[in-house]
């Protein structure tokens, strides 16, 4: 059994149990792998093959799905305010940042809020427009 220790560009180290310490190209290991998953390591003289044996890890601070949930929650805010709010142009702001919120929220997982924030975004967006048209 190995433990994958550190992921750094194309390297990985890799830690056995016998306390030796390896790095080999990323390309070896044909699954996702993080900081801190268990591995097999299969070896003969021409190559070395690794089996993924748990996620131990978790994913990276920047793909947690908390932050997602954040981002279409601040998506639908600013779908709202976009629709409520009648200030030219900064609704229109708004509701443009809703949209591209909404849009990579829903595209990492947090489907019905998401959804929601995007409708009320696109709306907000086009009653946005049309004020703003007729103050001008």
């Amino acid at each position: 059994m190995a433990k994958i220790l550190k992921i750094q560009g194309d390297t990985v180290q890799v830690g056995f149990d016998d306390g030796s310490l390896r790095e080999f190209p990323l390309y070896l290991f044909g699954f996702p792998i993080y900081e801190g998953d268990l591995v097999e390591a299969y070896e003969n003289e021409h190559e070395i093959v690794f089996s993924k044996i748990s996620n131990t890890a978790s994913a990276p601070p920047n793909e947690t799905p908390n932050e997602y949930r954040a981002m279409a929650a601040w998506a639908l805010a600013l779908g709202v305010a976009a629709m409520t709010v009648p200030i030219p142009f900064i609704d229109i702001v708004a509701g443009v940042f809703g949209i591209i919120l909404a849009n990579k929220a829903a595209k990492n997982g947090v489907r019905g809020l998401a959804t929601a924030a995007l409708i009320f975004s696109i709306i907000g967006t086009i009653f946005s427009i049309i004020f703003t048209m007729n103050f001008i």
